[in-house]
C-alpha cells in the first residue's frame, strides 16, 4: 500500500522542505538505527538531540545530531545553511562533518532517555523538566514530522563544562594553547567567509588534545539578517551591536578570553565576570594584571571596527 505524506513547507520561503513517497512497510525503516549503534545521549541543544554512536560498518564513533524539521519556522532555513557550510569546512580546529539524511522518524535512544529519567539535558549540562521543544518525540505533532541527521567528528567534552570542572584552576600555560586553537578555527572560518554567530565555551570542544570550533546551529554567510540577529540578542558572550559579522566572533573571542584568564570557578562567579564586563567595563583583577591584558580590551572594543582580526590575534599571542 503506498502512503502519500502531507508535505512540509517553509513558512518563510514557501520551498518544499519534505515530501515523501514511501511503502507502508518503509515507514519504520531508519537509517540510523540500521547503520548506527547509539551509545550514549550526550545532550540537546536548541533544535534537538546530540547523540554517541558508533558506525557498524567501520566501527568508529561519531556524534549525531538529530534535528526535527519543521518545529519553528527558522529551523529549516537555519538548518539547511548549517549543513551547506559545515559539509565544505576541513580543519582540525573546526568539528569534522561527515555525513547528513533524512528519515521520517526521530530514532534511537531519546525515547528511552525520557523513560528511564522523565528528564531532559539542558544545554549546560544540567536536568530539567522535560518540556515540548524540538525533538521531542511527547509531542503527537512532532512525531510525523521528519528528522535530520547530521555525523560528525564525535569530540571528548566542551571547555565550559572543562573549565567548571577544574573549578577555575586551569593554569596558563594551558589555557593559551586553547585560546590559540580556537583563534586558528576562527581564521579559518572567516577566511573562508563563514561567520560563527555564537561563538562561546560550549561550542568549543577538544579531541585529542586539539580544542575545535563547532555547533554551527545559528550561523551565516551573508550579513544583516534580522531574523537571525534576534536569536542573538541577550546572550552573555554576544557582542553590544546587533550586526551579524566577523567582527561580532571577534568580541565573542575576547570574551573567551577573560575567562580564560580570570578562570572564575562557578556559574555564578563567571556570570559575575562577564556581565560585569559588558555592564560596567569592569575587568577582574587577573585579567587587569595580565600580559593580554590589551589584546582583551581590543577584541572587547565598543566599536568593532577597532577589534582586532584572528590573523591580528595570532600574532599578538606568538609575538
Amino acid at each position: 500500500m503506498e502512503v502519500h505524506i502531507q508535505p512540509i513547507t517553509c513558512p518563510i520561503t514557501n520551498i518544499v522542505i519534505w515530501e515523501p513517497k514511501i511503502e507502508e512497510n518503509a515507514k519504520k525503516f531508519s537509517r540510523y538505527l540500521s547503520d548506527y549503534e547509539e551509545l550514549q545521549i550526550l545532550g540537546e541543544g536548541s533544535f534537538g538531540v546530540v547523540a554517541r554512536c558508533r558506525n557498524l560498518l567501520d566501527n568508529k564513533v561519531y556524534a549525531a545530531k538529530k534535528i526535527t524539521l519543521g518545529v519553528r519556522s527558522l529551523d529549516f532555513e537555519t538548518i539547511q545553511r548549517e549543513v551547506a557550510i559545515v559539509s565544505g569546512l576541513k580543519h582540525q580546529n573546526v568539528v569534522q562533518y561527515y555525513t547528513s539524511w533524512t528519515d521520517l522518524t526521530f530514532a534511537g535512544g531519546r525515547d528511552q532517555l525520557e523513560q528511564e529519567e522523565g528528564l531532559r539535558m539542558d544545554d549546560d549540562g544540567s536536568n530539567s523538566s522535560l518540556e515540548e521543544g524540538p525533538g521531542n518525540t511527547n509531542n503527537k505533532e512532532k512525531q510525523q514530522l521528519p528528522c535530520l541527521y547530521i555525523v560528525q567528528e564525535c569530540c571528548e567534552r566542551n571547555l565550559s563544562n572543562e573549565l567548571l570542572k577544574r573549578e577555575g584552576n586551569m593554569a596558563w600555560d594551558e589555557a593559551l594553547p586553547v585560546f590559540t586553537d580556537i583563534t586558528r578555527g576562527l581564521l579559518y572560518i572567516h577566511g573562508n567567509g563563514i561567520v560563527h554567530g555564537d561563538l562561546n565555551p560550549s561550542n568549543v570542544l577538544v579531541k585529542d588534545n586539539e580544542w575545535k570550533i563547532g555547533d554551527f546551529g545559528i550561523v551565516g554567510n551573508s550579513f544583516g539578517d534580522e531574523e537571525i540577529e534576534e536569536e542573538f540578542k541577550g546572550r552573555m558572550y554576544d557582542a553590544p551591536e546587533d550586526k551579524v559579522d566577523f567582527k561580532r566572533d571577534m568580541f565573542s573571542l575576547g570574551m573567551i578570553l577573560v575567562e580564560l584568564i580570570a578562570q572564575p570557578g562557578t556559574v555564578a562567579e563567571k556570570c559575575a565576570i562577564l556581565n560585569g564586563f559588558k555592564k560596567d567595563g569592569i575587568l577582574p583583577e587577573k585579567v587587569s594584571g595580565h600580559p593580554l591584558k590589551s589584546l582583551a580590551l581590543k577584541l572587547l572594543d565598543n566599536d568593532p571596527a577597532k577589534r582586532p582580526s584572528p590573523a591580528e590575534v595570532l600574532d599578538d599571542i606568538t609575538a
